[in-house]
């Protein structure tokens, strides 16, 4: 089968489309949209059984989302263990970086927040068990290289 020419990419969603879409779906989340940068914090909850957790998104237009856990806070183990998956600043590892998971031609409300609940199940699994059953890959950024 020969390959045809894509002579259209698909445009970059804009703020306005991100936070209509997020407080579609997630009605609860609060957002804020400066000029650039875009800012949305509200409740999710992975399971019935799990703890409910408040987290904060903030998005650039060129950049990537990034994800932080306002509360409860995201912990150690009892052993002591930095959870996987979390980079040095408490942003939360969801995809990996420069794959295509994530681009700005998709939606946050429907990947960047399913994934973050995704990350909660697993981190509640890791608080108990000390094994991350949640998989993936995490990058070792320069700024995370001491």
């Amino acid at each position: 089968m020969a390959r045809t020419k894509q002579y259209f990419r698909p445009k970059k969603l804009s703020l306005v489309q991100q936070d209509v879409a997020i407080k579609s779906l997630f009605p609860s989340f609060q957002g804020n949209i400066d000029k650039v940068v875009a800012t949305w914090e509200g409740v999710i909850q992975p399971t019935p059984a799990c703890k409910s957790y408040k987290i904060k998104i903030t998005y650039s237009f060129n950049s990537t989302p990034k994800v932080w856990v306002v509360s409860p806070p995201i912990e150690d183990n009892a052993g002591g263990t930095r959870p996987p998956h979390i980079y040095r600043d408490r942003n939360l590892c969801l995809w990996q970086p420069r794959t295509g998971e994530w681009t700005a031609e998709k939606y946050i409300a429907r990947t960047i927040i399913p994934w973050t609940s995704v990350w909660l199940y697993h981190y509640e699994i890791w608080q108990t068990t000390g094994e991350w059953l949640g998989g993936g890959i995490h990058p070792i950024l320069r700024s995370e290289e001491d």
